[in-house]
């Protein structure tokens, strides 16, 4: 982890799961309370999420998003 390290090309990535999410019918602010950058491990962050069916799907969607990518 390097706690003050910053990735500006993670917003293009927090856009990009914002569209695939509404693409699969997951609104902000219904289904999660945010989508937040992680620049410190450099990954994406989907918060707030009301429905542990819907965190699966969403974790789904991610996985397939940035397969290189490990989830924490």
């Amino acid at each position: 982890m390097q706690p003050f390290r910053f990735a500006p090309e993670l917003f293009e990535c927090r856009n990009d799961v914002l569209a695939e999410l509404s693409e699969a019918g997951y609104e902000w602010l219904s289904h999660f309370s945010s989508v937040d950058p992680m620049h410190d491990v450099y990954g994406i962050e989907v918060c707030g999420i009301h429905e542990e069916d819907d965190a699966v799907a969403i974790a789904a969607i991610l996985a397939r998003m940035f397969p290189r990518w490990h989830p924490g």
